[in-house]
């Protein structure tokens, strides 16, 4: 209800389809994708940097990133991203299996997927430049983000607001 029409949205492709069911928006991908490219490249923005993000987001016109922080972070979906992409797991976490819970690593760190989640999981949230909250589910189970330079250009600067509002 609070964006627009064509806006595309880039999230792990298990939610494609409830993207473009339930709130008929433009994914990047879904589990319909034929050309895995779109999926490797998302695998590499989530686990890269803020510029990994940034790129993908200019070259698939991507003005949302939507995050299921409980099944992407804490459901480990984020381990298939790594081997999709070719990264080794281990350079992003150390998990303490006695007290179950994950220390990240520098490369953790930097990458967005977990400063996304940061929202929800830590007391002190891991900003990005271009890429602000917009949007955090009551549950916490869902963070969506927006690319700033592409909202700002493209919708205007009420979308900006949004997220510069955002608590």
């Amino acid at each position: 209800n609070n964006t627009n029409q064509s806006e595309i949205v880039a999230s792990w492709w298990d939610y494609g389809y409830w993207i473009e069911t339930f709130a008929s928006r433009i994914t990047l991908a879904d589990g319909a994708t034929i050309k895995d490219i779109q999926i490797r490249d998302m695998a590499k923005a989530f686990l890269g940097t803020e510029k990994d993000m940034n790129d993908l987001c200019e070259r698939y016109n991507v003005s949302l990133i939507m995050l299921s922080v409980a099944e992407d972070v804490v459901g480990g979906k984020w381990g298939a991203m790594a081997y999709i992409a070719k990264l080794n797991a281990n350079e992003y976490v150390v998990e303490n299996k006695a007290n179950k819970t994950i220390a990240l690593l520098p490369k953790g760190q930097n990458a967005p997927i977990f400063r996304m989640a940061s929202l929800v999981l830590m007391d002190s949230t891991l900003l990005m430049d271009k890429i602000l909250p917009v949007h955090r589910s009551p549950n916490g189970r869902v963070v969506v983000y927006c690319y700033v330079p592409y909202w700002g250009e493209k919708w205007g600067q009420s979308a900006l607001g949004r997220a510069l509002r955002f608590p």
